[in-house]
């Protein structure tokens, strides 16, 4: 079952990544995470760190 609050919060990356008009990889890159991890973060299958956010 996914965590409500981890959707939320890839729901939310993801929205803005789009608003900002940033493509995974260059989000990925300047959070200093890998591009699989940012697409799983934004399909609420993991979780991130607050420090990280």
């Amino acid at each position: 079952m996914r965590d409500e609050l981890g959707l939320a919060i890839g729901a939310k990356v993801k929205a803005l990544r789009a608003e900002r008009g940033l493509s995974g990889r260059k989000l990925a890159a300047a959070a200093g995470v890998s591009q699989p991890f940012l697409s799983q973060l934004e399909a609420g299958r993991t979780s991130v760190a607050i420090a990280t956010l």
